[in-house]
């Protein structure tokens, strides 16, 4: 799974939007939550929360908060 999260947030980097890097950096925290590594996924949960924009985002709220 963690390669896939890599894959994603690589891809989103590439692409340099704030959504798609906002998503990727979540992704990549779920599967190193899954993981155990706590460290490494508080990083990437930091970093979508930053780059979270209320404004440009709420409909996106509802359908990530699930997963």
């Amino acid at each position: 799974m963690r390669e896939l999260a890599a894959q994603f947030l690589a891809l989103a980097e590439k692409q340099g939007a704030p959504t798609p890097l906002m998503i990727g950096h979540r992704v990549m925290g779920n599967s190193l939550l899954h993981a155990g590594n706590i460290a490494e996924c508080r990083a990437h949960f930091d970093r979508a929360i930053a780059l979270y924009n209320p404004d440009q985002h709420r409909s996106l709220a509802t359908r990530l908060a699930k997963t």
